[in-house]
């Protein structure tokens, strides 16, 4: 930290923060409208950028700023990329590909580019870590960068994170693009894997006693039988890298009354943790559970993992209930959390 109490990098001359990037061609920064928007020549010159790269609309610079909104009409195209999102939104996946794709391209020929919207956090934080994404930096390192150069830079609403998890995982998984399909038994070893790797040394399941494979061909078939899905993520080159599945709540079988009614659970290998994989999966999951008519998905979350809490809420569930104290491991209680998602709008069974 530098005596003002700012991340290296900080060019207090007009409050812009320069992200590290891992090429010695091209830079990024990233400010807000009033740093830009009194003096564009002047701020490119003393940054040494080339390029802006405005986010906000037309009517967040016009009575301030009319000078700089003639500015970029005149250079849009050349000098200004203008691709205005609405404050605290984010754009779509569809749109942004192209977007990225053609900045990370000029950054390839050595432009320096001035990324902002109005304060230079929300909207230009999620383009900064779009474009780090396509760099090659893992989600969570592209976020964390972000934010350690410019302090609060990065999605500040929920659509923002979810377009950059799913911006990453269309990055992470390039040519070998992961394939969803409907698990078999010959994926018991590696769902079995999964499901154990967590065990020892945390939470996520209330047991120290590893799965067997036989153990998991009896859960399989059970969920089979009764005609729930158990699906797979693979690539070609790394296998089965996670997995989600649903069964009753509360043993429907013996309680009808809860037969609308599933819990959920999904895995994904720790390499690809934080690039979007457990969406993939978790958006399959919830369809095929309206496709088979269901009302409610439920997820049973220890306390502790606030990861797996915010996943579920931006998929939709919302929390209903902490349960303190209800299970136990490494010799203290644990407290579970209970999330649910309504899967239709139904106002009678």
């Amino acid at each position: 930290m530098t005596s003002a109490g700012w991340p290296r990098g900080r060019n207090r001359d007009g409050g812009v923060d320069r992200i590290p990037l891992p090429t010695d061609n091209g830079a990024l920064w990233l400010c807000g409208k009033h740093a830009i928007g009194p003096d564009p020549e002047g701020l490119l010159g003393r940054v040494g950028a080339t390029t802006v790269v405005c986010l906000t609309e037309r009517h967040e610079l016009a009575d301030r700023y009319p000078d700089y909104v003639a500015w970029l009409d005149r250079h849009r195209g050349d000098r200004a990329v203008w691709f205005p999102i609405p404050d605290l939104h984010a754009a779509t996946l569809d749109s942004v590909v192209p977007l990225i794709d053609h900045l990370h391209e000029r950054i390839g020929r050595g432009e320096h580019l001035i990324v902002h919207c109005a304060a230079g956090i929300g909207r230009a934080g999620t383009m900064a870590t779009c474009l780090l994404v396509a760099a090659g930096f893992e989600l969570d390192e592209a976020l964390r960068t972000v934010a350690e150069h410019r302090p609060m830079a990065g999605p500040e609403v929920g659509a923002q994170r979810v377009l950059v998890e799913a911006f990453a995982a269309r990055t992470r998984v390039g040519a070998t693009a992961p394939t969803i399909r409907d698990a078999t038994g010959a994926d018991l070893v590696a769902i079995t894997g999964l499901t154990n790797a967590l065990i020892p040394a945390t939470t996520v399941e209330y047991t120290d006693t590893l799965h067997t494979v036989d153990g998991r061909r009896e859960w399989f078939t059970a969920r089979r039988a009764r005609g729930f899905p158990v699906i797979v993520a693979e690539t070609p080159t790394e296998g089965v890298i996670g997995y989600a599945s649903y069964g009753d709540f509360r043993d429907a079988q013996a309680r009808p009354g809860y037969r609308r009614t599933v819990e959920h659970t999904v895995h994904v290998a720790e390499a690809w943790w934080g690039a979007g994989l457990g969406r993939l999966l978790m958006e399959e999951l919830i369809g095929r559970a309206r496709a088979q008519g269901l009302h409610v998905m439920v997820g049973a979350i220890d306390a502790e993992n606030e990861g797996s809490i915010r996943f579920h809420e931006r998929l939709g569930f919302v929390e209903v209930a902490r349960m303190p104290q209800v299970g136990q491991k490494f010799g203290r209680w644990l407290d579970l959390v209970l999330v649910q998602l309504l899967l239709d709008d139904a106002p009678t069974p």
